[in-house]
């Protein structure tokens, strides 16, 4: 059991990183903020950065509750923390992606990458906030390796997604305004498996840092 100022603390970071996501979320599916332009919702659902965040929401909201839980000493289900493991990796992907493409990118890509619609909350603050709540102070349930092959999934299935609006020329994210259509293929294949490899990468980073610190606390502790 994780000491009451660490329990705390996680509720606010979680609090946080829930309020963040509704609120960027919200603004990226519906526009409502003054000078933002015109999108169908339903085309954020085909972003990568749009799907890793709202995980990141959907698994800071489950450890909310577990916080809370173990607050009162209720235990919660070792299974659930999981879900914030993959959701810290797949928006870790989110960010060190585009923090590569920015250096690399020209003054037109260079607005696009850093001015699109809340990228600020959803490429670097999010992503840095569940980072930090997840390996200083989530619950400390042991991270296997196999364990790494969920993220993957995740980023696996959104690249078989990505395939079929392809190849059924409907609306690609990222390469959305491209008309070449050979072009477009290389670069959906590139993306998709530079971002498979990241996952990986990434995944067994995290795991490597949590269990680091773990072992830390743990011998704090003795």
């Amino acid at each position: 059991m994780r000491s009451r100022k660490y329990i705390i603390t996680s509720i606010v970071f979680n609090s946080l990183i829930i309020a963040l996501e509704l609120f960027a979320l919200s603004e990226v599916f519906f526009r409502y903020l003054p000078g933002t332009e015109a999108f169908k919702w339903y085309y954020s659902l085909t972003y990568y950065t749009n799907l890793s965040n709202i995980l990141l929401l959907i698994a800071s909201t489950i450890m909310l509750v577990v916080d809370i839980r173990e607050l009162h000493g209720i235990k919660s289900h070792p299974a659930l923390h999981i879900v914030k493991f993959i959701a810290v990796v797949v928006t870790a992907v989110t960010f060190t992606t585009i923090w590569i493409m920015i250096p690399f990118a020209g003054d037109i890509k260079y607005g696009i990458a850093v001015r699109g619609n809340m990228w600020l909350l959803l490429h670097t603050l999010c992503p840095i906030l569940g980072f930090v709540s997840y390996i200083f102070l989530d619950t400390t349930k042991k991270i296997f390796k196999v364990d790494v092959i969920f993220p993957l999934l995740f980023t696996l299935f959104y690249t078989i997604m990505v395939e079929l609006l392809f190849i059924n020329d409907l609306r690609v994210p990222y390469a959305a305004d491209m008309e070449d259509f050979t072009l477009k293929g290389w670069l959906i294949l590139v993306l998709c498996i530079f971002e498979s490899l990241l996952t990986v990468g990434i995944a067994f980073g995290v795991r490597y840092l949590k269990l680091k610190y773990y072992q830390i606390r743990k011998e704090e502790n003795e």
